[in-house]
């Protein structure tokens, strides 16, 4: 899967089937100039998005996730429940 390169406000690759997810990120980008993110996406273990935005982070950025241990329990415990093990 050939992923198109970014070169807008949103900076790096996505599938070419996410152009609209593309546009919502590049018109925050563009309504508040402070805001920074990145944003990685897969579909079945393939790569569709690896973006990155904004004055505060570049492509090799490293940032601190919070609060992502209730996600990742919630995950853990939804796919126990699926396989019968819960």
């Amino acid at each position: 899967m050939a992923l198109n390169h970014l070169d807008g406000p949103l900076r790096g690759r996505a599938d070419a089937a996410l152009a609209a997810v593309v546009e919502q990120l590049d018109a925050r980008l563009d309504a508040d100039p402070d805001l920074s993110f990145q944003v990685a996406a897969y579909v079945h273990g393939d790569l569709v998005l690896d973006a990155w935005g904004g004055p505060h982070l570049g492509e090799d950025s490293l940032i601190v996730p919070y609060s992502v241990s209730k996600n990742s329990i919630a995950f853990s415990v939804a796919l126990l429940v699926q396989q019968g093990r819960l």
